[in-house]
């Protein structure tokens, strides 16, 4: 037997094994991406429901205040009216405060002593109602609360002779994340809620240091197999996406991708180091058996 043949049998057979347990990790892997990104999917889904009922609750109550104010049921002008705005309140769980403001911005009753958000909080927001004719703003800090609101607005009209103008409601990021804000929420996952134009509403997906990701680009991303999408902060993260079904916001939901595939990179390097020792022991018994039989001959 030629002296080369016994390594070239040992290279081959390592060859083969190596293959073979590459095929095996990668389907581990294509599996462990799928698996991960249906969850994602299916916690982006849940909270996208849930933004949109407490959504939908809070549109009921401003249109019911709406309906008031035309037919004079509650007057924006009267002594009581930021009492009746405190009780309304009550009632939607996500507003922390109701505005009555007329055409010029100008306050006319609140429920609280909070500052009246900017009017560039509904910048690009009164001209181009959502689907639901619900305006939402974007997020305006809150100087004494020490965290951001979104607003939210519904035109109103009065009878003859009354002001007429806007009805505003004042919603804390952290409400408007609901419980996945409260929860602990799975290690290396981020939730972001944005507005059909890309503004974000709500929460990051990102590093507090680093850049905004473009909502298109996580758009995009979504509707990739693989929902793989390279930050720029320099991370790869899964991305999962829904939209509301009565609102134009979107819900975004991301987890790193060395999370999620640690497990399998620990596989793989325990798989990397039993290739090697298996071919170091073939190796070790080769050359034993090449000296045995040196000396036998």
């Amino acid at each position: 037997m030629p002296a080369s043949r016994p390594w070239l049998s040992v290279a081959a057979g390592a060859a083969a094994i190596a293959l073979a347990t590459a095929g095996v990790l990668a389907e581990v892997r294509a599996d462990a991406l799928e698996t991960q990104g249906d969850q994602i999917s299916m916690l982006a889904q849940k909270v996208t429901d849930e933004t949109d009922r407490g959504l939908q609750d809070t549109d009921a109550g401003m249109t019911a205040m709406r309906a008031e104010l035309q037919d004079g049921r509650l007057v924006a002008e009267a002594a009581d009216t930021p009492r009746a705005l405190q009780r309304r309140c009550q009632h939607m769980p996500l507003v922390e405060t109701l505005w009555l403001v007329d055409d010029a911005w100008n306050p006319i009753a609140a429920s609280d002593t909070s500052p009246l958000p900017p009017v560039a909080a509904l910048a690009r927001g009164t001209d181009a109602p959502g689907r639901a004719g619900l305006v939402i703003g974007q997020p305006a800090p809150d100087a004494d609360a020490n965290h951001s609101r979104v607003i939210l607005a519904r035109r109103f009209g009065s009878p003859p002779g009354q002001a007429s103008g806007w009805i505003l409601a004042a919603v804390p990021e952290a409400a408007l994340l609901g419980r996945f804000a409260a929860a602990d929420p799975p290690l290396a996952t981020h939730l972001a809620i944005f507005r059909a134009d890309g503004v974000r509403l709500a929460g990051r997906l990102e590093n507090a240091q680093a850049p905004a990701e473009p909502f298109s680009a996580l758009r995009l991303t979504a509707l990739h197999i693989d929902r793989i999408h390279r930050f720029r902060d320099g991370r790869e993260r899964l991305v999962g996406m829904h939209d509301a079904r009565h609102y134009d916001v979107t819900v975004v939901l991301t987890r790193d991708l060395d999370d999620v595939l640690a497990d399998w990179r620990t596989v793989t390097r325990l798989a990397a180091t039993a290739i090697v020792a298996l071919v170091g022991l073939a190796c070790a018994a080769l050359i034993f058996l090449r000296r045995s039989s040196s000396r036998a001959g």
